[in-house]
């Protein structure tokens, strides 16, 4: 048995925690706060773990908006390669009910290990705060281990999986807590989501079933043709700058932007950066959504009104499975309408991290209606955006 405190490197709860990591096959953790400086410090042991096979399950709480959503988003992406692992969200069911166990749970084939205190999944918690925890070995068969794993199962059975979705609902919550937890003044636990997943469901009620194939075949043809338009810029560089151009008029009526068209004799001018453009994107197009919209949005720094929507464009051509139109369309029903929040408030300033996100956002969205990919998915808040209805 040991006692840890933080007051030395022996008995901080960081050591613990990362050597029961670097050994468990197995563990599940239950915390009122997770932060990403929390996170941070135990991810090279984490990375051990899953190299060993490791499951982890891990429930985070949301009471007083103290975990962070960068924390729950960083950690569901670093889970989505260990689908036996599960990150949970705590849902209080009661404002005189707050979740806030600290237990730490790590099983071998041999024993069972219980970490039980007050620190939470945050660096002052297990390196720096005054917090006192009891560290011991058990066997899996005792009463205390079964308790333990009991307690953790009812917590499960309390939670919720978490998504995109569910962490974008807590994120407004976050920060509307944000205000009240600088004047250490909580708000009530009682709250509403910003997030009106509901009115998506109820607009796509208001389309038949024949309506919605019907305008997402058209739209999914003209991008069929828009490929191999892109293919026939692409395919051959010395291509003469009309027959460039011409293909290029052609391409803009298949994606059939308003904000592209306006801007075309412009990218008529750039003509052959947006061929190598293309060219890039389509080499690429089996890429991480991060990576292709950095190295193409780099591309296109010295090319004015080849912009944003231009790129996203190109990408949705070429892969219609893993990224998503950027424009004022989408973008201002996913703010305004549903009630999401980014980072950066002008879709044009989006780094590739951030557009990464916005695509694993809207292919959760995508999957929740029903939607078989982003063409599917663009069309749908482009239908909202102008007020139309089935």
């Amino acid at each position: 048995m040991k006692l840890l405190n933080n007051l030395s490197e022996k008995q901080s709860h960081m050591k613990e925690l990362c050597a029961c990591l670097k050994t468990a096959q197995k563990a599940y953790i239950s915390v009122a706060f997770l932060k990403m400086s929390g996170l941070d410090l135990i991810m090279g042991a984490l990375e051990t773990f899953f190299s060993n096979n490791g499951e982890i399950h891990i429930i985070a709480g949301l009471n007083f908006g103290l975990t962070e959503p960068e924390a729950l988003t960083h950690l569901l992406n670093v889970l989505e390669n260990y689908p036996a692992s599960k990150l949970y969200l705590y849902e209080t069911k009661s404002a005189e009910s707050v979740f806030h166990p600290k237990m730490y749970l790590f099983e071998t084939d041999k024993c069972g290990k219980i970490i039980l205190g007050s620190a939470n999944m945050t660096k002052g918690g297990i390196t720096s705060n005054n917090e006192v925890s009891i560290s011991f070995e058990c066997k899996l068969d005792s009463d205390i281990w079964k308790q333990s794993m009991a307690t953790f199962a009812t917590y499960t059975s309390n939670s919720v999986p978490a998504t995109l979705l569910r962490i974008e609902k807590y994120k407004n919550f976050y920060k509307k807590q944000q205000v009240y937890n600088k004047k250490i003044k909580p708000v009530p636990l009682t709250y509403e989501y910003a997030f009106d997943y509901d009115m998506l469901k109820k607009y796509l009620g208001e389309w038949s079933q024949e309506s919605l194939e019907n305008m997402f075949s058209k739209r999914k043809e003209k991008y069929r043709t828009a490929e191999k338009i892109l293919n026939k810029i692409a395919d051959k560089p010395l291509l003469p700058k009309e027959k460039v151009i011409s293909l290029l008029n052609d391409l803009l009526d298949e994606w059939a932007s308003g904000g592209l068209k306006r801007t075309k004799p412009f990218i008529h001018k750039y003509y052959k950066g947006f061929a190598e453009l293309v060219r890039f994107i389509r080499a690429n197009k089996s890429e991480n959504a991060d990576y292709v919209f950095s190295e193409a949005m780099k591309r296109v720094e010295n090319m004015p009104y080849i912009s944003v929507n231009c790129v996203t464009e190109i990408m949705i051509s070429y892969n219609q499975k893993d990224f998503a139109i950027l424009n004022s369309n989408p973008f201002s029903v996913l703010t305004k309408k549903v009630g999401v929040t980014f980072n950066y408030k002008d879709y044009r300033n989006f780094s590739g991290k951030e557009y990464a996100y916005y695509c694993d956002l809207i292919k959760e969205i995508s999957k929740k209606l029903g939607f078989s990919d982003m063409i599917e998915a663009d069309r749908f808040f482009n239908e909202i955006y102008w007020g139309n209805k089935g």
